[in-house]
């Protein structure tokens, strides 16, 4: 018994000794807050992201922001980038007044020293005019400067400009260039809109295969408009062999993120047992979600599918499916 229960105050002390050193182990490293507070512009930087994270410490916004001035205003081109968030899309985050003059200011400062992020956030107010006058031109042209870089959000960007003439002349061409460096490193935005350029043949690319395989990379990241076209083309048989089983199911997908051209279709495809079991209960709920984010002819085709279907349910089951449309739009 005695050696039993020296054997449990020695794993406690084991036990205990390991949390401690965990413990110790957490925190700013004394080295770098040394440097830090001694003016190292760097160390500022990762001190301000540690207070920000509130990871290694407890989450303090107001050391944060105290640490990237430091830093910013040494002329670090990461702390410039960083201080101009915390004025603008971080600012809510932290409990401070958005100031976009602020953030645009930051940012080119950052920007003008080549900091590749800081150039398409700078891009990004030209494009949608705040804290700087709209200008397409000057959007496009940081664009292009983190672009070249390989910042893939301002290859997608570019290839945006470039697809619908916004601030350089319209070139589908260099659309699709540009998206597809940008979705060769992942981004499922610039994965679709790369598929429905070869959809719809814009610029001379028409190639319904490539466009359902760039689709199919988006859709596999989530993205519902992705899920939507790879589901049409799926129904279609264009690119793909047509299934209508894995029609409805990229539909499906789509419609859980409550894209409205999914609903519909996907209560299309209840009625007419295309690719799943029929069903005009189910058929009338996806329509009835569809309904209230379609428009023009698409809207009044829905209501119309929606009335006819209503006519074939029962007092019951049209109680039951308003009580789940209820229930879904107060949950999505």
């Amino acid at each position: 018994m005695k050696n039993h229960l020296q054997r449990v105050i020695l794993l406690l002390i084991i036990v205990l000794g390991n949390f401690a050193a965990f413990g110790q182990s957490k925190g700013i490293d004394p080295a770098l807050l040394a440097n830090a507070n001694a003016g190292d512009a760097k160390s500022q930087v990762e001190v301000g992201k540690a207070y920000f994270a509130g990871d290694i410490v407890p989450q303090n916004f107001g050391q944060a922001f105290a640490m990237m001035k430091k830093a910013a205003d040494q002329g670090n081109p990461e702390g410039e980038y960083l201080l101009g968030t915390m004025y603008g899309v971080d600012a809510k985050r932290m409990g401070i007044a958005e100031d976009y003059t602020q953030a645009a200011s930051w940012y080119r400062k950052a920007a003008e020293q080549g900091y590749a992020d800081a150039q398409f956030s700078l891009g990004y107010l030209y494009s949608v005019g705040t804290g700087v006058n709209q200008d397409h031109s000057q959007a496009a042209s940081w664009y292009r400067k983190a672009a070249e870089q390989g910042n893939a959000s301002a290859q997608y960007n570019l290839g945006h400009s470039y697809e619908f003439g916004e601030g350089v002349a319209k070139d589908y061409k260099e659309a699709a260039a540009w998206y597809r460096k940008s979705a060769d490193q992942g981004d499922s935005a610039a994965q679709f809109s790369l598929g429905t350029l070869y959809d719809s043949g814009n610029g001379g690319l028409q190639d319904h295969v490539l466009a359902a395989e760039w689709y199919r990379k988006s859709a596999d990241q989530g993205d519902q408009y992705a899920q939507f076209y790879l589901a049409l083309s799926y129904e279609k048989g264009e690119g793909v062999k047509q299934d209508y089983t894995q029609s409805a199911t990229w539909y499906r997908k789509a419609a859980d993120q409550g894209n409205a051209d999914a609903e519909l279709n996907l209560g299309l495809a209840y009625y007419h047992g295309q690719g799943l079991t029929q069903s005009n209960v189910e058929a009338y709920f996806w329509i009835l979600l569809a309904v209230p984010g379609l428009s023009g002819d698409d809207k009044a085709s829905a209501v119309q599918s929606r009335d006819f279907l209503a006519g074939k349910l029962s007092a019951q089951e049209l109680a039951d499916v308003q009580t789940r449309a209820t229930n879904w739009f107060s949950e999505h």
